[in-house]
């Protein structure tokens, strides 16, 4: 049942009343002097009925919320406002007079409270008082304006159970405000401009094909509707979801202001035409990633023609597919599981989220004797190898030189010489052992390692493992397989060895090092 969890008050007249036996006020009422709540409970709807009320006894009456999109009140909150049926709602006083409720609620005589959806009346006065609801009213804890008479009326229908009154309401009430969503209206929905309003209206039936007659129809509420639950369709599939968690339903207006968000837009939660634009460029970013399929095709081949202009870089990663993308606001990473898209990060945030998902596919595929090295994105002037779980920190200077014949740096040589040599690291290696040099998605993407690529735009390199390979067998030659893997779900390549290694090596003497390079860090 709707709402059923969050209901505490019977659902029907006749009203719950219960006497104040004990002390009142023992501690003074301040609620006039707390701030408001930066996001406010729901409007709360109340039908017709008589509720009599002895001296400082309270009733209560289960109400219909009038705000979709809202949190009932979460704490017994003061509802000192009558936003409809101010002039049917009136007050039968102990001394026969009758004066309207908004009246006595401001003299202090009534009090009214809510507590999610309960609405709580209670007499303060020292007399019996009757209070009538001769129409629907509905209530708040702040100043408002009209309310529309459709969702009013649905108050008074007859035939109706409660989940079926309460999701006709909100027909109206969501429609009213997806208007000003959408972009149409662009005044309060709490105060509503009924001239405005009707404009509005008008030209979102003209753009939709309605007769533009101004009036919020049967027709008017029901393409509202579609529209919105496409609109939250559409930012719902990349990810855009209701951030806010102001409401026991996703908002249409917190999803739009996260997407505003990830522009680095004012978060209006308002559509608009630019927004509208800009989602097309989006659109076409989720139709690429959602038809890319290297399907064991190398990358180069995979990102050659058209079909892919945005996408920089792939990778199949242990928390599914990511994309390095290229956008109006810079260079951003997408993750897809299945059909949907999440935006993860954006520049150097995104770079690094990328490359530690290919560290931790190396570092998985390392196996006993088997080790996946992998050369890192890493700030100029540092080349960062992955070297089974061992991070080497080496200068770029000196890895520079190696790959293009010069000497190997030092620090490199103490972590690769037990690979060769029959020494033991964390993994276990033994003499012969197998190594991976693992290419990693950015050098075989579009331009992202050169130095006019991204990541030389944004101060980082990194080393290609295709040249490292080759180095590598320079220096050890037979001593060891070494294979190159573009895609370490596909498998690995043993590259032609070009020289035996033999008199190339000579393993470090215990305590010294040979010079060139960083420290060695786990």
């Amino acid at each position: 049942m709707l709402l059923a969890a969050a209901l505490l008050f019977c659902a029907a007249y006749p009203i719950t009343t219960f006497a104040q036996e004990t002390l009142r006020d023992l501690i003074p009422n301040d609620e006039a002097d707390k701030p408001e709540d930066s996001v406010p409970p729901q409007r709360i709807g109340v039908p017709p009925g008589q509720m009599h009320l002895s001296s400082n006894e309270t009733g209560s009456v289960q109400g219909y919320c009038f705000d979709e999109y809202l949190i009932a009140p979460r704490r017994l909150m003061s509802f000192r406002h009558i936003l409809a049926g101010k002039n049917d709602a009136v007050v039968q006083l102990g001394d026969g007079s009758t004066v309207p409720l908004d009246e006595a609620v401001q003299k202090g005589a009534v009090g009214i409270k809510a507590l999610q959806l309960g609405v709580r009346f209670t007499n303060r006065t020292g007399e019996p008082i009757t209070i009538e609801l001769r129409h629907p009213v509905v209530l708040w804890d702040r100043a408002g304006g009209d309310i529309n008479p459709m969702a009013l009326g649905m108050l008074e229908t007859s035939g109706m159970d409660y989940d079926d009154r309460q999701e006709a309401i909100w027909r109206v009430t969501t429609a009213e405000r997806t208007l000003a969503v959408l972009g149409y209206y662009d005044g309060s929905i709490f105060n509503i401009d009924r001239d405005r309003f009707r404009a509005a209206a008008g030209q979102f039936q003209k753009d939709h094909g309605l007769v533009p007659n101004g009036e919020f129809d049967q027709n008017t509420v029901a393409r509202l509707a579609s529209t919105h639950n496409d609109m939250q369709q559409r930012l719902n599939t990349m990810g855009f979801g209701d951030h806010d968690g102001n409401s026991l339903r996703e908002d249409l207006a917190a999803q739009i202001r996260s997407y505003q968000r990830y522009l680095g837009a004012a978060a209006t939660g308002r559509w608009s035409p630019q927004l509208e634009n800009r989602y097309a460029m989006n659109q076409r970013l989720y139709t690429e990633l959602g038809s890319l399929r290297p399907a064991g095709k190398e990358m180069q081949e995979v990102l050659a023609g058209n079909n892919y202009p945005d996408v920089l870089t792939y990778l199949e990663g242990m928390k599914g597919f990511m994309a390095l993308v290229e956008t109006p606001e810079g260079v951003e990473l997408w993750t897809r599981r299945g059909s949907e898209m999440r935006f993860v990060g954006r520049g150097n945030e995104a770079v690094k989220s990328m490359d530690d998902a290919a560290a931790a596919l190396a570092m998985r595929a390392s196996r006993s004797n088997r080790v996946v090295i992998y050369p890192r994105v890493s700030p100029n002037g540092t080349s960062s190898v992955l070297i089974g779980e061992r991070s080497v920190q080496v200068d770029s200077k000196s890895m520079a030189e190696y790959l293009r014949g010069g000497a190997m740096p030092g620090v490199l040589a103490d972590a690769v010489a037990d690979l060769a040599s029959g020494g033991s690291d964390p993994r276990g290696s033994r003499p012969g052992s197998t190594v991976v040099l693992y290419r990693g998605p950015f050098v075989q993407g579009r331009h992202g390692a050169a130095p006019a690529g991204y990541l030389g735009a944004a101060g980082m390199e990194q080393a290609d493992g295709g040249q490292l390979a080759k180095a590598l067998d320079r220096s050890f030659g037979d001593r060891m397989a070494i294979y190159t893997s573009d895609d370490l779900r596909v498998g690995a390549t043993r590259i032609p060895s070009t020289s035996n290694g033999q008199g190339m090596f000579e393993r470090p003497t215990p305590g010294t090092r040979p010079a060139g390079g960083a420290g060695l860090t786990r």
